[in-house]
């Protein structure tokens, strides 16, 4: 079986900084007035804990961009019901 390794880019950030959060797409201004909303003072903010949205999700590698492809075969049965929603991006 062939190693796998996880590449730097696909790996959670523990940690973001504010610089960050702008190159992921977000306006200087709106990242310093976000901060002042959510009294963060500290250089670097702990994902865990942060408040999300679409900037600070992608600064933190929690989403992104991306494309795979894969096979396999199998056979099963059973019943069940299920539901559910999602969404994706494709390459860019």
């Amino acid at each position: 079986m062939e190693s796998s390794v996880i590449p730097e880019w696909a790996t959670l950030l523990p940690q973001i900084t504010r610089d960050d959060v702008v190159r992921s797409g977000a306006c200087f201004d709106g990242v310093r007035d976000w901060c002042d909303k959510h009294n963060i003072l500290d250089t670097a903010i702990s994902v865990s804990g942060m408040p999300r949205n679409e900037y600070t999700e992608r600064a933190s590698r929690l989403s992104g961009y991306g494309y795979g492809s894969g096979y396999g075969d199998g056979y099963g049965d059973g019943s069940g019901s299920g539901y559910g929603s999602g969404y994706g991006y494709g390459e860019q």
